[in-house]
């Protein structure tokens, strides 16, 4: 990915996939409090606290600004990503029949 970062401010979210896609292409992810997207990113992304477009505005300039702390959520993005990959879920999903069906 050529994207130095990924901003994903929704207010009400599922799931996240564009969160995900993103981590999974070594972007590093700035997100907003909702409960799906804390959980997805984990440590992996930068968690806004406020709906403020302040804080949101200094996520970014320091992301943009230090080349360290933009390395370590790329690291850490692409690897929470494979949390996610289709090959664990259908490895986990495979698991779940065959133990109900063993039952």
């Amino acid at each position: 990915s050529g994207a130095s970062l990924f901003v994903y401010p929704s207010r009400y979210e599922g799931f996240g996939l564009p969160v995900l896609e993103a981590m999974s292409c070594a972007t590093p992810v700035i997100v907003s409090s909702a409960e799906a997207l804390v959980e997805l990113v984990d440590e992996a992304g930068v968690v806004l606290r406020t709906e403020s477009v302040e804080e949101l505005t200094q996520a970014m300039e320091r992301l943009l600004r230090f080349d360290a702390e933009q390395s370590r959520l790329r690291n850490a993005g692409l690897q929470r990503s494979k949390a996610f990959s289709i090959e664990r879920l259908g490895r986990e999903t495979a698991e779940v029949y065959r133990q109900a069906f063993a039952a």
